[in-house]
């Protein structure tokens, strides 16, 4: 992929972003940073569960 075409894929990532962020608050609660990266982490999985259960997709 060129440089172009990769920088036209940001949008896709912005956009994820800015739909966790609406559904799960913008700040972090945890104050240390190795909580603060399992916090993080466990939203994006929290937003992926969401996601497939939306989809119809359950386990």
């Amino acid at each position: 992929m060129t440089d172009r075409a990769v920088y036209h894929q940001r949008w896709k990532v912005e956009t994820l972003m800015s739909v966790v962020k609406r559904r799960h608050g913008e700040a972090l609660t945890a104050k240390l940073h190795p909580a603060q990266r399992v916090q993080a982490l466990l939203r994006g999985l929290t937003y992926n569960l969401q996601c497939l259960v939306r989809l119809g997709a359950t386990a």
